[in-house]
């Protein structure tokens, strides 16, 4: 297996208060990372030096999003909040009511967008007045930014909508599964994977459905395109289709049950939930590295830097390179 062999060396590890449900933020020459603890701490991303953090009154489950030379972070109960934030300190510009929220915000065209309840609220990104809000039927859960000045959002019961701020009802919308949906723009098209196990693509556009498949196990994130191919993870198999008809091209099963997947070159890193990072291809699958305890978020991977946080609240950043593969992690 020479031609799949990666190699992961542990550049640093950085210790926060508590563990994180969100992968972190890359943005240039930092890292935002998000964490229980309450806490947004903004690393160095050379050598993962802290250089700043904001404490507010609730754990956070989503990573920041970085807009227009801003961080957007949510804040849920008991606060409620989506702040703007200064790259430099971490100084509040502004903040604003929000309600209940997604757990994944979105940010695009100068616009923030969170939920609210059965709605979606948009908020101008340097001022933080509100600028549209777009009702579904059902309780928003999740956005993206889709480009053009769309967005999209869904529900936790299957439901996605393409909207815009300027617009009191979506462009469209589709009931895709009765379950939790993980969505991906990549190419005009609107990539949804389901807990259900349906995977479909939609024209970003109209709304038109391109195709639709059943993988037969239920989805577990959202799909990650890598040239003409998609990653799909579900629990316990990573599924790769093609982009243009959803056909499986293969799939691989790393052994324990799947927490996301990022994608490397032409090769997708799988984080399982037993502290097992893996690489696969179409060549076949093989241990990039093991943490101490259990992988806490799915990885990220930033050109050749991989970052992923472990069981101890650490977020280590490890660097990937042709090799034999090497165990990482400090004790």
């Amino acid at each position: 297996m020479d031609a799949l062999t990666v190699a992961a060396v542990l550049v640093w590890s950085f210790k926060a208060g508590a563990p994180a449900d969100a992968p972190p933020l890359v943005a240039g020459d930092r890292v935002y990372y998000a964490a229980a603890d309450k806490r947004v701490y903004a690393l160095r991303l050379d050598d993962g030096e802290k250089l700043w953090s904001r404490r507010f009154k609730a754990p956070l489950p989503a990573a920041p999003v970085v807009e227009g030379g801003l961080i957007y972070q949510y804040v849920p109960y008991p606060e409620g909040r989506v702040y703007a934030l200064r790259p430099a300190d971490g100084k509040k510009v502004w903040r604003a009511a929000a309600g209940p929220g997604v757990v994944y915000p979105a940010a695009g065209a100068g616009v923030v967008a969170v939920g609210e309840e059965a709605a979606a609220v948009f908020y101008d990104g340097l001022s933080g007045e509100e600028v549209g809000r777009v009702r579904l039927e059902e309780d928003v859960v999740g956005a993206a930014y889709g480009g053009g000045g769309l967005f999209l959002i869904w529900s936790g019961a299957g439901l996605i909508a393409a909207v815009r701020p300027s617009e009191d009802l979506p462009i469209w919308e589709a009931k895709v599964a009765s379950s939790g949906l993980y969505a991906a723009v990549t190419a005009e098209r609107v990539n949804v994977a389901a807990a259900s196990g349906t995977f479909t693509s939609y024209d970003l556009r109209t709304g038109e459905e391109i195709w639709r498949r059943e993988l037969g196990e239920a989805l577990a994130g959202a799909p990650v395109a890598v040239d003409d191919t998609l990653f799909v993870p579900g629990r316990r198999t990573l599924f790769a289709c093609g982009a243009a008809d959803g056909e499986p091209l293969w799939a691989v099963e790393p052994g324990g049950n799947v927490v996301g997947i990022a994608a490397y070159g032409l090769r997708a890193v799988v984080a399982c939930e037993d502290g097992r990072v893996w690489v696969a291809a179409p060549e076949g699958t093989e241990e990039l590295l093991r943490l101490e305890r259990y992988a806490a978020m799915p990885p990220t991977v930033a050109a050749d830097l991989l970052l992923i946080s472990d069981g101890r609240k650490r977020l280590n950043c490890f660097k990937l390179g042709q090799g034999p593969a090497l165990s990482g992690g400090k004790k």
